[in-house]
């Protein structure tokens, strides 16, 4: 009996040993198989190409690239330190107006006006007046008042302690007369008073002339647009 029992577990062992064998055999297999593929299957890295380094290179434009207006500006600023050139100079202009004006009657005569600072004179003014105060807190309600309808307003204080509030400063005439019917319409009442002021001046340069005579001519065309001027020699 023990003798059967051992043929059949030999049995068994025979039958059954192949079977893991294989299996195990098998699982190998897969494994050497999946890891290999895993291997072939990484993901490559693409290669980025490096930008070669651009070297700043300064670039000369010629001299008939650049624009008519700007080798004029050019050249009237550095006219002091250019031998050999004349410019021009007109003004003085008293006011922003008068120096627009001016700006524009330089640009028509086909120049690029350059505006500098001129001498000082003594002008008369046309203030606005809306009122004179004895107490400052009476003249600063009206500042307020005047703030609202979108005064020039500034207020002014005397050696005997009165409070003068005015709505803006003219040269011309007419203008005063303009803002004060205009503040008139906002129900603010005003006269106009002369001052007489020290006040700052603009002029204008502008070209750059190889030769008198030619500034000359473009001073006289200057002048029929109503400017008056100088030509500035070379320094």
């Amino acid at each position: 009996m023990l003798k059967n029992g051992m043929l059949v577990v030999s049995m068994l062992f025979v039958f059954c040993c192949p079977l893991v064998s294989h299996a195990q055999s098998d699982e190998a297999a897969m494994m050497t198989t999946a890891k290999a593929h895993y291997q072939d299957v990484t993901p490559a890295v693409a290669a980025v190409a490096t930008p070669a380094p651009v070297l700043s290179v300064p670039v000369a434009l010629p001299v008939d690239a650049v624009k008519g207006e700007e080798t004029e500006t050019a050249c009237r600023d550095t006219s002091a330190s250019v031998p050999g050139t004349y410019a021009i100079e007109v003004g003085e202009f008293i006011g922003k107006n008068a120096l627009v004006k001016g700006k524009k009657a330089v640009k028509k005569a086909g120049l690029m006006p350059v505006v500098g600072p001129g001498g000082q004179k003594v002008e008369v003014m046309l203030r606005i007046q809306v009122g004179e105060f004895s107490d400052e807190g009476a003249a600063r309600k009206m500042l307020n008042k005047l703030r609202k309808v979108s005064a020039d307003l500034f207020m002014l204080k005397d050696k005997g302690g009165t409070f003068r509030v005015y709505a803006g400063s003219y040269f011309e005439h007419q203008a005063a007369l303009d803002e004060q019917k205009r503040l008139s319409g906002k129900g603010i009442r005003s006269e106009l008073k002369e001052a007489t002021v020290p006040v700052s001046t603009y002029v204008i340069n502008a070209g750059c002339f190889a030769t008198e005579q030619v500034a000359k001519e473009k001073l006289a065309e200057l002048e029929r647009l109503g400017l008056k001027g100088k030509v500035l020699p070379p320094q």
